[in-house]
C-alpha cells in the first residue's frame, strides 16, 4: 500500500507492509526501491512527472504471485485398496505446501506426502487403505515468508471441490500408482457408443438392479453400458431402496450408494375384551326302572285289581 504526504513542499512516498493472503511480493520489492529513488529525486526538485512515471511502471510491468489455485488432478477417480499417487496442476504452489482431503461423509482429514513440486505442479501420495467411499474435495496450503518484513504467514490456501472420487475395492490389495505427466495434449475423440458405471454402497454386498433388470452386487463395475439415461436401484434386505438416474456418454461414472436402515415396525399391544361363554343350565335326568323296580310295580297293580273287585 502506498502512502505520501508534502514535506518542505516536497511530496514524500512511504510503502506499507501488505496483509497476508495473496500479496503482490514483487511489486512490494520493486516499488520500494524506485519510491526511494522518487523521493531523492523530489528532494532535487525534479519535476512531480518522473515520480508518478516510476510508480505507473511498477504498477503496469512488475509481475504478481497469487494465493495457490488448482486447474487438474489426475487420476481423480481411485480405490481405497492401498497408497495412491495423484498429481497436481495449478500454480501458487513452493516448498511448503501441504495437501490434504475432505469429506462431509468422512470425520477426518486425509493428509498426504508431497513427494516431488514446482510452481505450477506437485505430486502427492495419499494412504487410502479403508478409507470411506465418497467424493473428496482437494485442498491445498502454501504458506511463505515476506522478504521484506520476514513475517511469516502460515495459511495461503486454495482448493477444488469434488477433486478426487474414492470407491471400495473389491479383493484389491496390489498398491495403485501413477506416473506424472509432464506435457497435456488435447485431441478431440469422437463420442464412444457405450461406457460403463461403477456402483459401490455402505454397507457393501447390495444388490444393483440397472432399468430393473438384476446386476451383481456391490461394489460392481457393470461395462458396455449404451449411452443415455439409466435408473440404478440398490437394494440390501433391512435397508430402504436406493434409487438415482445416471446419464452415460461414452465415458465411466462412478455410484455410491450410502443405505439408511429400515425402521422398526411397532406393534399394537391393546388387549381387546372377549365375551364369556355362558353356561350350559343344568338339566335333570330321570334314571330308567331297574328290575327290582318293575317287580314292585307290577304287585302294586294286582293289588289294586283284587281291591276292586271286592267292592
Amino acid at each position: 500500500m502506498l502512502f505520501s504526504w508534502f514535506q518542505n513542499d516536497h511530496p514524500r512516498f512511504y510503502f506499507l507492509e501488505p496483509s497476508a493472503g495473496g500479496e503482490f511480493l514483487w511489486i512490494h520489492i520493486a516499488a520500494k526501491f524506485i519510491l526511494q529513488i522518487s523521493n531523492r529525486c523530489f528532494m532535487k526538485r525534479y519535476s512531480l512527472f518522473a515520480g508518478l512515471v516510476l510508480l505507473f511502471v511498477v504498477v503496469t510491468v512488475i509481475p504478481v504471485t497469487a494465493s495457490p489455485a488448482i486447474s487438474g488432478i489426475s487420476p481423480s477417480t481411485v480405490s481405497n485398496a492401498g497408497d495412491v499417487t495423484i498429481t497436481i496442476t495449478g500454480s501458487g504452489f513452493n516448498e511448503n505446501t501441504t495437501v490434504w482431503l475432505e469429506s462431509s461423509y468422512s470425520p477426518n482429514r486425509v493428509h498426504g506426502t508431497v513427494v516431488s513440486w514446482s510452481p505450477t505442479s506437485i505430486i502427492v501420495r495419499f494412504s487410502l487403505s479403508g478409507q470411506t467411499p465418497a467424493t473428496y474435495d482437494v485442498w491445498v496450503n502454501s504458506p511463505f515468508t515476506s522478504p521484506l518484513s520476514g513475517v511469516w504467514y502460515p495459511q495461503d490456501i486454495g482448493g477444488r471441490t469434488g477433486g478426487i472420487t474414492i470407491y471400495q475395492a473389491a479383493g484389491m490389495t496390489a498398491t495403485m500408482t501413477t506416473t506424472p505427466v509432464t506435457t497435456t495434449t488435447v485431441t478431440t475423440t469422437p463420442l464412444l457408443p457405450s461406457g460403463s458405471i461403477i456402483v459401490s454402497s455402505v454397507p457393501s454386498g447390495a444388490h444393483i438392479y440397472l432399468d430393473n433388470e438384476y446386476k451383481g452386487l456391490t461394489t460392481f463395475d457393470m461395462r458396455n453400458i449404451e449411452n443415455g439415461s439409466h435408473v440404478i436401484l440398490v437394494r440390501l434386505p433391512g435397508y430402504l431402496d436406493w434409487i438415482q438416474s445416471v446419464e452415460v456418454r461414452g465415458d465411466s461414472q462412478s455410484v455410491f450408494a450410502r443405505l439408511v436402515a429400515t425402521p422398526a415396525t411397532t406393534i399394537d399391544a391393546t388387549v381387546q375384551p372377549t365375551n364369556p361363554t355362558p353356561s350350559p343350565t343344568p338339566t335333570t335326568t330321570r334314571a330308567p326302572l331297574g328290575t327290582g323296580g318293575a317287580i314292585i310295580a307290577t304287585i302294586g297293580a294286582g293289588a289294586a285289581l283284587l281291591l276292586m273287585k271286592r267292592k
